[in-house]
């Protein structure tokens, strides 16, 4: 989610303002929909997860409904990845286990 996290693993470092997976995903879809750009920005720079509700039809964003369809089409012809530092963070924050490849 979008929120102030630490620029790295050291407890005394700073802090700084990041865009979540969850956001950047959703608003990459919103935008390849057809949304207009303030909902996409909307998107951006939301902070409450419980703003975001998944099943097996699609993704709800603040009544801005995905279905699958058209979630698959923003992923296999817009949003390809997403980049990250680490990767068992962004699964962590999505409730998910790292799968080890070690």
């Amino acid at each position: 989610m979008r929120g102030e996290y630490p620029l790295t693993y050291e407890t005394s470092f700073s802090m700084g303002e990041m865009f979540g997976f969850l956001n950047v995903a959703m608003a990459a879809a919103l935008l390849w929909s057809g949304r207009p750009d303030s909902v996409v920005i909307r998107a951006l720079n939301e902070r409450t997860a419980d703003a975001f509700e998944f099943n097996n039809d699609g993704a709800l964003w603040r009544n801005n409904w995905l279905t699958v369809a058209e979630l698959e089409m923003a992923h296999s012809e817009f949003f390809a990845g997403f980049g990250s530092c680490s990767f068992r963070e962004p699964m962590a924050e999505l409730g998910l286990e790292a799968v080890r490849g070690e």
